[in-house]
């Protein structure tokens, strides 16, 4: 039973810091692309933490904004 539950909180862990990056790029991706822009750079804060900085061009100008992602993958976008 202990191998059972030291197991599922190493899964855990890999999602939160491989897993959900993935998930959260792609979601900003789409995000701009949707605006008609193109992403540059995407940085992650920290790891573990679900705070980026997005750098991003839409017709011609170039912008950054930060984005924090909820447990849910919500988004709440900052521009700087």
């Amino acid at each position: 039973m202990n191998i059972i539950v030291i197991l599922l909180i190493l899964v855990l862990y890999l999602y939160r810091v491989f897993g959900r990056p993935v998930v959260c790029d792609k979601k900003i991706t789409k995000h701009i692309n949707g605006m008609g822009g193109d992403v540059k750079k995407i940085e992650q804060m920290r790891i573990g933490e679900d705070i980026y900085i997005v750098y991003y061009i839409i017709d011609g100008q170039e912008y950054h904004s930060v984005v924090k992602f909820n447990l849910f993958y919500e988004a709440e976008w900052e521009k700087v």
